[in-house]
C-alpha cells in the first residue's frame, strides 16, 4: 500500500512497510560514518547537533568524512525558524541545508554564545526526506544516520545507561532531538534503537543511549528525518522529489516485501 505524503517544502512517497520480526542488529559506528559526541551545554541546539550527524554520515557516501559545523546551523538557519540557542526543530535546520551548503567545522568554529550568520548563501545543500514510522526508520537507517525528535523529561535527562523503556507520563515538558545510529535486542529479547545524543560524554553510555523500539515511545517516529548523499545540484523541486522517492522506494523494495 502507498499514499502520498506531503510535508512542508518536501514530498515524499510513504509506504507501508512491514520489516522482518529478525532484524538482528545495525550499528554505523562501526562503518565509521559517526563523529565525535558534541556537547550542546547551555544551548538549547540539539536540533543542530541531530541534523548534523545524518548530513555527516550522508557524506561519507561520497567519500567525504569531515566534522561539519553545529554552529554554522544554529546561526544560519534561523532566517528559517530557529531560534539559536533559545530553541529550533529539525524541519528548519534541514531546509536550511537544502538551500545552503554547511561547511567543515574547523572552518566555522563553535561559538560561546548564538551570533549573526558567517557564510554567504550557497545553492549546495543536502537533500532530505521526512518519514513518519517505526517501520520505515527501520528500513531507511541502513540508508543513513536518521534525526528525529523525542519528549522527554528529568530521568531522560539525568540517564546513565540501559534501555529506556517507561511510557511517557505528561511529565515530559521539552524535545530533545537526537540521532538514531543503529538497533538491536537485548539478552533479555527487548528491541531497541541506538540513539547518539549531544550532551557530552557523560550522558548515558559514553553519549550514547538505547531507547525501546517497536513502541514509538514517546513519539521518537513522528518526526524523522534523514539526508540523502547526493548533494544539491540546482535541480527543481520536482526533480528532486522524483529522484528521493525513487532512489528510497527501490531501496525499501530491496530490504523487505512491499
Amino acid at each position: 500500500m502507498t499514499e502520498r505524503f506531503e510535508s512542508p517544502k518536501n514530498r515524499f512517497l510513504k509506504q507501508e512497510v512491514k520489516p522482518s520480526r529478525d532484524a538482528g542488529s545495525f550499528d554505523w559506528r562501526t562503518i565509521g560514518c559517526i563523529t565525535d559526541i558534541r556537547d550542546q551545554d547551555d544551548c538549547n541546539s540539539s536540533y543542530a547537533h541531530a541534523a548534523i550527524a545524518s548530513m555527516e554520515c550522508a557524506l561519507t557516501k561520497t567519500g567525504i568524512t569531515v566534522n561539519l559545523s553545529s554552529q554554522q546551523i544554529i546561526d544560519c538557519s534561523q532566517s528559517y525558524g530557529n531560534e539559536g540557542c533559545k530553541d529550533g526543530d529539525l524541519k528548519f535546520a534541514f531546509e536550511y541545508s537544502s538551500k545552503n551548503k554547511v561547511i567543515p567545522e574547523s572552518d566555522y568554529l563553535a561559538a560561546v554564545s548564538c551570533g549573526s550568520c558567517k557564510v554567504d548563501g550557497s545553492q549546495m545543500g543536502f537533500t532530505f526526506s521526512y518519514l513518519e514510522s517505526e517501520d520505515l526508520m527501520l528500513m531507511a537507517l541502513h540508508f543513513g544516520v536518521i534525526s528525529t525528535s523525542i519528549w522527554v523529561n528529568d530521568d531522560f535527562l539525568s540517564y546513565s545507561g540501559g534501555i529506556i523503556n517507561t511510557p511517557c507520563d505528561g511529565s515530559e515538558t521539552e524535545i530533545q532531538h537526537i540521532a538514531i545510529i543503529g538497533y538491536g535486542t537485548s539478552e533479555d529479547g527487548e528491541d531497541f534503537w541506538i540513539v547518539k545524543n549531544s550532551m557530552g560524554k557523560g550522558w548515558g553510555e559514553d553519549g550514547y543511549g538505547r531507547i525501546a523500539r517497536g513502541q514509538n515511545l514517546c513519539g521518537i517516529a513522528d518526526h524523522i528525518y534523514v539526508a540523502f548523499p547526493e548533494l544539491y545540484d540546482g535541480s527543481t523541486e520536482d526533480e528532486i522529489y522524483s529522484k528521493k522517492s525513487l532512489h528510497m522506494k527501490n531501496f525499501l523494495k530491496s530490504h523487505a516485501k512491499i
